[in-house]
C-alpha cells in the first residue's frame, strides 16, 4: 500500500487540509486527493496531481461530482482543462 507520506510533496500538503495524511493512500482515496487539489491547490500541486492520475480518471471526478460541492472559480477552470462538467447542479434533498 502506498503511503501518502511518502509520495506526496510537501507542497501538496495544503490542499489536503481536511484528511488526515497518515492514512491516506493514493490509489484508495484518489478522489478526495483530485478534488481537494483541483479546489484548493497551488499551480504546483495541480501539476502534480495531473503528472500522477490519468487524464480519464480526473475527468471521471469531475463528471461524477455534484456542481454545488466545488469552489465556483476552480470548477470554470477545471471544466475548460478537462472538457467536462458534473451531470448534477445540486446535491438531491430528500
Amino acid at each position: 500500500m502506498e503511503s501518502l507520506g511518502e509520495s506526496v510533496p510537501d507542497y501538496v500538503r495544503p490542499a489536503l487540509w481536511c484528511v488526515n495524511l497518515e492514512n491516506l493512500n493514493l490509489e484508495r482515496d484518489a478522489s478526495v486527493i483530485i478534488f481537494q487539489v483541483l479546489n484548493f491547490g497551488s499551480h504546483a500541486a495541480c501539476q502534480w496531481l495531473i503528472s500522477r492520475y490519468d487524464r480519464s480518471r480526473i475527468q471521471d471526478l469531475i463528471r461524477g461530482s455534484v456542481a454545488s460541492s466545488w469552489d465556483s472559480k476552480s470548477l470554470n477552470l477545471w471544466s475548460l482543462v478537462f472538457d467536462v462538467y458534473p451531470i448534477k447542479q445540486n446535491r438531491e434533498c430528500i
